[in-house]
């Protein structure tokens, strides 16, 4: 089985970047989408942006100044995320 792989500095989401990101994600179904500079400052945060999409995710926020990443990886994906 082959993986899909995006990586992608988003250098912030807000609103209208983070739904423009996500409407373009979902054409492309990747297997693995790893997202640099979220910005996110919690992990509330990035799991309400993400989890609706039934994407796993795994994430570590950051600041407002600070960078924060996030995994997301599909649930037909061959990991298990503990």
């Amino acid at each position: 089985m082959a993986s899909f792989v995006v990586t992608l500095n988003c250098n912030g989401l807000d609103d209208g970047k983070r739904r423009g990101l996500l409407q373009w994600l979902s054409g492309l179904n990747p297997t693995f989408l790893c997202l640099q500079e979220t910005h996110a400052v919690s992990d509330i945060e990035m799991a309400a942006w993400f989890l609706p999409f039934g994407q796993l995710l795994v994430a570590s926020n950051g600041t407002r100044k600070s960078a924060g990443v996030a995994i997301l990886a599909s649930r037909s994906s061959p990991v298990t995320v503990t």
